[in-house]
């Protein structure tokens, strides 16, 4: 602190942020050391460890008790000042650049002016990224009647002299919140003191304004729309340059409660009365020509949209670049009316305007306008499907191209472009249009899969397939699982004789593996069956990956259950699964580990493992264990369960079948015995011994010994036969 009266008092509200505090006062000294300053902070509740924070700055430090009044809070520091000018600010904001304000002051510039605004550049995120910039009237010059006003969002009173505006902008991230809970609760904190304070002030139309900015916050838009209507009912008969300036946020917030409300008709009602209030500022008829255009497009009239836009774009012209005009026209709502993104929409809605007439002179003019390289930017959400539509049927141009490139480079925008093309694509009878979009995009400079993928298809619809193998390296290289590519660009690689194996060694064995394992848990089986088969024909050496392909394809047969009606072919697929698991599993575990508890094993080889022990039962016909076997296998590898259970029945059905046809042939040669049996006796009791005998040497086989005895003698008493006891 130097002993001459300072020029500039700073003021800080310290409330114990501890992750900002030092950057805010960090910002501050810059200042300090270039004029004549004094700091003072006022705190309302630091603790011990931001309490020595504080010192390291100033020992001008006033401790203030929280009473949820801000002016009460300010108005303590603000006591204590001795400057000519004083600045306030708070702890979590802190100054980007402060040479503006330095230079106004060094220069004797501040002797002219009473009062001075700089930029608050409020974040919606930590990586600031996205912001609003906003002027604020943070530095004024003091006398004995200045104040601070209101309980919530103060402000300094009164204000005299001529305003400078400086381009110093201050970093602010108070209006991020942890969570929704935690900003609708601050909100409501708001809410409750600006109605309080509406209920003694009633005719401060700023009061309401700040309310109309706290409920469109947290997307309150009922409530929205009742405070405008009452606001502008209270103010209906001012007209003075303050309330004019603040009318239209009251216009502004109904129509944008309409909208958000999709209450178009109300809306475009709304905006016609207020178009027609000629108190509006330039501003604010800029403002709500924005409103209104969204309004009609959102009604399908287009040709009041585009009167809307270009109306819009007149005032713009001439007014953006005028700051300190804008500052006195312009209240909250309106404020935004020149924001990239509102800008933005503008652009949008004349573009597809004029696409919906198949006229693209709009496009030609705004599309650069739209400041694609700026983190700001926003694009409508049906402006790059209304692009794409119209470029599939329109003759080809340069600027297409050129158009299709800063779009598919652009994060955000990209993603977009993809869907409307696919979405083209996924039509029928649109091939000719497709690929007026394939010759489009194929042409763009990127290494995004998708338009590697149209350049693929358009080499082969052009038959100009010079660099079908660069391009299917490439697609490869960044494509998860390249199964899933459409069977057209197989049969592309198939047609123009493209080797793929190098390339299918070239992806990573865990790549591959998550690209089959997505694909046979995402494809039909005619699909993998598809992919088996170019597979086989392009592999021309024993690898990993191929086994891997195999063996999830030969489980896939089994998953699906197409054959499980089908004993025979299902036991095939039970012996393809067992033969392939083993080729994969074999290259990495011993001979040993597919024996005993195979805890080492995955659940698919130990089902593997379990499976091939019961076809081996199958081969020594013993039904009994060969069905226990296959029981067995069930529960170890659930997604064979089905298969397995399948099977079983199947084969318990087929040992059925045969122990039933065994029995009805036992009783077909039962009944076959006793017809010649009774032969065998009508014949020996007609002394035809010979034929009976004959007969008798026929049917013995089948007899037990007791019965063959038995016959003999009585029939054959002096043959050989029972001579010999046979």
């Amino acid at each position: 602190m130097q002993n001459t009266k300072p020029i500039l008092s700073i003021s800080l509200l310290a409330s114990n942020r501890k992750k900002t505090i030092r950057k805010c006062l960090e910002s501050l000294r810059p200042i300090m050391d270039q004029v004549t300053c004094e700091l003072i902070i006022v705190d309302t509740g630091c603790d011990d460890e931001v309490r020595s924070i504080l010192t390291e700055y100033t020992q001008h430090i006033i401790s203030f008790i929280w009473c949820h009044d801000f002016s009460k809070a300010r108005n303590a520091g603000l006591k204590e000042a001795v400057g000519e000018w004083f600045l306030f600010i708070d702890d979590d904001e802190w100054f980007e650049d402060a040479t503006a304000i330095i230079d106004f002051f060094k220069s004797g510039e501040y002797k002219q002016y009473g009062l001075a605004c700089y930029i608050q550049r409020n974040y919606a995120d930590y990586q600031e990224k996205h912001y609003q910039d906003a002027w604020v009237s943070r530095i004024i010059r003091l006398s004995k009647e200045t104040r601070f006003v209101g309980s919530i969002h103060e402000y300094l009173w009164p204000v005299k002299g001529a305003n400078k505006l400086l381009h110093a902008p201050v970093k602010h991230f108070g209006y991020i919140f942890d969570s929704e809970e935690e900003k609708y609760q601050h909100s409501q904190r708001n809410i409750s003191l600006l109605l309080a304070v509406i209920k003694k002030e009633r005719d401060n139309s700023r009061w309401w304004v700040q309310l109309a900015q706290e409920y469109r916050g947290i997307r309150e838009y009922q409530k929205l729309h009742e405070m405008c209507e009452e606001a502008l009912q209270q103010f209906a008969r001012q007209n003075n340059p303050h309330i004019n300036k603040e009318r239209g946020c009251f216009y502004l917030g109904r129509i944008l409660a309409d909208l958000s409300r999709y209450m178009y008709k109300e809306a475009v009602k709304a905006y016609e009365k207020a178009i027609a209030d000629k108190r509006n500022t330039q501003f604010c008829q800029a403002a709500l020509y924005a409103k209104g255009a969204a309004v009609y497009f959102k009604l399908e009239q287009y040709q009041n949209t585009e009167s809307c836009c270009r109306k819009y774009l007149e005032i713009y012209q001439k007014l953006h670049d005028m700051e300190e005009v804008l500052l006195e026209q312009g209240s909250f709502f309106i404020r935004e009316a020149f924001n990239t993104e509102e800008r933005n929409n503008i652009y949008s809605y004349l573009i597809i305007c004029g696409l919906k007439y198949k006229d693209n002179n709009d496009l030609k003019l705004y599309f650069d306008k739209m400041e694609w390289q700026s983190d700001m930017l926003y694009v409508y959400g049906g402006f790059v499907p209304a692009i794409v539509e119209y470029y599939a049927e329109a003759e080809y141009e340069v600027f297409f191209q050129e158009s299709a490139e800063v779009m598919i480079n652009r994060k955000g925008v990209s993603e977009k472009v993809i869907q409307a093309i696919q979405k083209i694509e996924k039509k029928e009878n649109v091939q000719e249009s497709f690929m007026r979009l394939a010759r489009i995009f194929s042409g763009v400079n990127s290494n995004h899969y998708y338009i590697i993928y149209l350049r693929i298809l358009y080499a082969g619809y052009m038959a100009q397939p010079l660099t079908l193998s660069e391009d299917f390296a490439a697609l490869f290289k960044c494509v998860v699982d390249i199964f899933q590519l459409p069977d057209e660009l197989w049969n592309i690689a198939e047609s123009y004789g493209i080797d793929l194996e190098p390339m299918f060694l070239s992806v990573p064995f865990d790549q591959w593996k998550k690209g089959v394992d997505s694909f046979m848990e995402n494809s039909d089986l005619g699909s993998v069956e598809s992919r088996r088969n170019i597979i086989l024909a392009q592999c021309k050496h024993s690898n990993t990956r191929y086994d891997y392909f195999f063996m999830k394809a030969a489980e896939a047969q089994l998953v699906y259950g197409k054959y499980r009606e089908e004993c025979e072919l299902l036991h095939e697929l039970f012996h393809e699964y067992t033969e392939k698991t083993f080729a994969f599993y074999g290259r990495y575990y011993k001979e040993n580990a597919f024996q005993g508890e195979m805890e080492l094993l995955p659940l698919s080889c130990r089902a593997a493992v379990s499976i091939k022990r019961a076809i081996e039962s199958e081969q020594e016909d013993d039904p009994v264990q060969t069905l226990t076997l296959y029981k067995e296998c069930i529960g170890i590898f659930r997604s064979l369960d089905k298969a397995l259970n399948a099977y079983c029945h199947l084969y318990k059905q087929k040992q059925d079948n045969k122990c039933k046809e065994q029995a009805e042939i036992n009783t077909e040669m039962h009944t076959l015995l006793e017809e010649l049996k009774k032969k065998m006796i009508i014949l020996a009791e007609n002394g035809m011994e010979a034929e009976a005998l004959h007969t008798f040497h026929q049917i013995k086989i089948y007899m037990q010994d007791d019965e063959i005895h038995e016959l003999a003698a009585k029939y054959f008493p002096d043959s050989i036969v029972y001579r010999h006891g046979s």
